[in-house]
């Protein structure tokens, strides 16, 4: 597979969440490296008017597509991807860039399940893999990259579907959520986000690095200590809106806090150690620690 990821890069990257260029360019890089790290894909393709993004990208091994209309938006970034891989044969795929909890397995079951898809429905062009809500696309693939007709944007998986797509509803949570929001960005915490994002984390003033001091499974309360030795209870609802499954005493977490003193308390939490783990390319890895949010 050749795979291609458009990279906004820049102040402009990641405007909903409202993030820094450090954290935007650290999801979009978690991300890459599991693309690049893909067993079945063979060729990288990152769209990017962004030096930074353009770095990251060429340091692991990724092709740099310079966009031909920087600020365009998502779909002239797909255009030029398209362009740029239309000479090489076989299948080709688009994928959003911020995913930041994605594995290679994960990219690795989606990928031959779109192409299983295609073959047996020899009448489509494409297959596509909708976001966590089923509104959006986080995935787009087809045998070719002339194939491949991206509508990507509101309601995209509808359109997609409406163009021809087979819509794939896979059981992979890592891939299927995408950061475009804070509340976006916990959940895929809660499923484990790769270095690069956990450290960009580091810079904001209520992220703090914690250790559990105490957990009741019975309520779902209990509480952390700072790194700085400051004890911090945490309510029922930060743990229930986690997508963690449990706790246990001494383990490393990532927190948000809020307020000052004896009311500083902890409003959302993350595995703070969790990073990218081997796994067979046709088993992707099951975070026996986390999993997807309740719905």
């Amino acid at each position: 597979w050749t795979v291609a990821l458009p990279v906004k890069g820049g102040t402009a990257a990641k405007s909903r969440l409202g993030a820094s260029p450090e954290l935007a360019l650290a999801l979009a890089t978690d991300c890459l490296t599991a693309v690049t790290d893909c067993p079945v894909v063979s060729q990288v393709l990152v769209v990017t008017s962004d030096r930074a993004a353009a770095a990251e990208a060429r340091e692991r091994g990724a092709r740099v597509v310079p966009e031909r209309h920087p600020g365009a938006g998502l779909l002239s970034a797909c255009a030029d991807a398209m362009a740029e891989a239309a000479h090489r044969p076989g299948p080709f795929a688009l994928l959003l860039a911020d995913l930041p909890a994605l594995r290679p397995a994960d990219l690795t079951a989606a990928l031959r399940a779109a192409g299983r898809a295609l073959h047996r429905h020899p009448g489509a062009r494409m297959a596509a893999v909708p976001d966590a809500d089923g509104i959006g696309t986080v995935l787009l693939a087809g045998r070719l990259p002339t194939d491949l007709d991206p509508a990507f944007g509101p309601a995209s998986a509808a359109e997609h579907a409406r163009r021809g797509a087979v819509r794939l509803d896979l059981e992979l949570p890592r891939l299927r959520h995408d950061v475009d929001t804070w509340a976006n960005l916990r959940v895929a915490l809660g499923l484990g986000c790769g270095p690069r994002t956990l450290e960009a984390l580091r810079a904001y003033p209520d992220h703090v690095q914690a250790t559990v001091q105490q957990f009741s499974p019975e309520t779902g309360a209990g509480s952390v200590v700072s790194d700085d030795g400051l004890v911090i209870p945490f309510a029922a609802e930060a743990f229930a809106t986690s997508g963690l499954q449990q706790l246990r005493p001494g383990q490393r977490l990532g927190v948000t806090v809020t307020g000052e003193g004896a009311g500083t308390e902890v409003t959302s939490m993350w595995l703070e150690s969790v990073a990218f783990v081997p796994a067979r390319a046709d088993q992707p890895t099951a975070d026996r620690s986390a999993r997807p949010p309740r719905s």
